[in-house]
């Protein structure tokens, strides 16, 4: 599969829909950028570590049930990706 995109004066690039839905990339997934043996870039979908997971999860109060503190945490990081995106 070869597409061929343009590199903004910001360093941007759009990924074809084709390889986002062939790496099942959705808005806001991180990316891993590396060089292989050969000097060939590579984009794989990164996914979060341990610590990134417990990090963005609220201390837990006696009254939430961990379901409770997940979604907390998942409403937090849309509030910070919406401002992050309003500041852009």
């Amino acid at each position: 599969m070869e597409n061929i995109t343009t590199l903004t004066t910001k360093g941007q690039v759009t990924i074809p829909k084709a390889i986002r839905d062939k790496l099942g990339l959705k808005p806001f997934d991180k990316l891993r950028f590396f060089i292989d043996e050969e000097g060939e870039v590579r984009i794989r979908k990164a996914y979060p570590s341990l610590e990134d997971v417990v990090a963005s999860l609220p201390a837990l109060a006696s009254d939430l049930s961990i379901e409770e503190a997940i979604e907390l945490a998942k409403e937090e990081r849309a509030r910070e990706w919406a401002a992050k995106l309003r500041d852009s």
